[in-house]
């Protein structure tokens, strides 16, 4: 969390902590931000187009990745999957699986809202948890929202970061940890563009993404460009316990053959390794 020094809101991302100080937290001598200078968007349409099956209409090539992420393509590829849950059938690369979850009664307020789906989204974290035992999930959670000065009505949205779940956690914290994210943004959000009302809470899409966390092994050789500046002591072990030799190759530095085990006493007269699991995640 970022404190503004001036008035000690606090808020969950620094450039929106900057952006209050200086459009609503100013001292009175600061004449305001400079003018923003006016977006262009050169870039140019391509000429070949594709067709995008879920949509029914043409889109250029070099636009597909960014039209594949707009609310309108998830929306026409969403599928039935159980009462009030839909699959977004166009997942992006490297994802399991996109959840959107609806309520059934209209709110205007997010609290009621996540009360409501919450077993839902738990139940449906949970199920793949079985399934692939460590996941990354995010969420974004949309609303309509209208601008009564201009006649406006938009629909916003609001994201998380990835989070690892696996079956270590209790899924319920994990929820209220994204509750509270995700809530903390959509009042950011009115306070920094006054005028928008919340007039409906529309859904929340749950993303469920693969996860392979790294582990220790055995040697591996260096690239060459990094082993020609010999910078690296990279020790040439054949057993599984290299991050042992690698620690005990910085505490009892050899002169020579520094890639040689040979050259360095047993991790186990330099280390407590007593406990610890190897190859390390």
């Amino acid at each position: 969390m970022f404190h503004c020094d001036r008035c000690g809101k606090s808020f969950s991302r620094k450039d929106n902590m900057r952006r209050h100080q200086m459009q609503s937290c100013r001292p009175d001598n600061d004449a305001g931000p400079p003018a923003k200078r006016p977006r262009v968007d050169s870039a140019q349409p391509s000429a070949v187009q594709e067709l995008c099956n879920y949509c029914n209409r043409m889109v250029p090539v070099n636009r597909m990745n960014s039209h594949l992420k707009t609310l309108e393509h998830r929306t026409n590829s969403c599928t039935e999957f159980e009462d009030g849950v839909k699959i977004i059938n166009s997942a992006f690369k490297y994802r399991i699986v996109s959840y959107r979850v609806e309520s059934k009664n209209p709110h205007s307020d997010y609290q009621s809202f996540f009360n409501e789906v919450r077993h839902k989204v738990v139940t449906l974290i949970d199920r793949m948890v079985q399934v692939h035992n460590t996941l990354k999930v995010n969420m974004e959670l949309f609303g309509r929202y209208v601008l009564q000065t201009q006649e406006i009505l938009e629909v916003k949205s609001f994201n998380s970061q990835n989070q690892i779940v696996d079956q270590s956690n209790n899924l319920e914290e994990v929820y209220r940890t994204f509750v509270g994210t995700l809530s903390a943004k959509a009042v950011e959000f009115q306070e920094r563009d006054s005028g928008w009302t919340l007039e409906k809470v529309v859904f929340i899409e749950v993303n469920i993404n693969k996860y392979s966390p790294l582990s220790g092994s055995s040697y591996i050789k260096l690239p060459e460009f990094i082993a020609l500046k010999r910078a690296v002591v990279n020790v040439r072990n054949e057993d599984h316990f290299c991050f042992a030799w690698a620690v005990t190759s910085a505490l009892r530095p050899a002169q020579t053959r520094t890639s040689e085990v040979g050259s360095y006493p047993d991790f186990r007269d330099v280390l407590n390794v007593e406990g610890i699991d190897f190859p390390m995640k």
